[in-house]
């Protein structure tokens, strides 16, 4: 039986279909809503330290955005009795959702994906693929709808 379930976030149609196909799913599990921002949580590099300014206003906007984002999961949660936490996470996608499972005793992931092919999936890459390569748990990949 699944008890803890993390559903990995950011403001995309793929994430929202996630969130919706996994909160009447795992009804009775633990639920955990993930958002990993991409600006790194200290200034750490070069360029965090040459722009520090701008680099604390990226990281505020992207608290803001999780908050955002969380508060449109609790609102989807409410109604179904599931019991859901949030987390924000800093740095790559595919590797703060997997390190962020390990660490927490997670033992599914749901993530949206949004579905690219060909050349595109090739040169972009793909935050899904990234995840169920190196998940040691069940992925769940919700196809974004059409």
């Amino acid at each position: 039986m699944t008890r803890r379930v993390l559903i990995s976030i950011d403001d995309s149609v793929a994430a929202s279909a996630a969130l919706e196909y996994a909160v009447p799913q795992f009804r009775d599990a633990e639920l955990t809503v993930l958002h990993v921002c991409r600006v790194a949580k200290t200034d750490e590099s070069i360029r965090q330290r040459a722009l520090k300014a701008e680099c604390e206003a990226q990281r505020a906007a992207s608290r803001a955005l999780a908050e955002r984002l969380f508060e449109n999961a609790r609102e989807l949660a409410d109604g179904s009795g599931t019991k859901l936490t949030t987390a924000i996470e800093y740095g790559s996608l595919s590797d703060r959702i997997c390190t962020y499972t390990e660490e927490n005793g997670i033992d599914h992931i749901v993530i949206g994906t949004h579905g690219r092919r060909g050349l595109s999936r090739f040169l972009l890459g793909s935050v899904a693929e990234g995840v169920v390569r190196r998940s040691s748990v069940p992925v769940t990949i919700v196809p974004e709808p059409d």
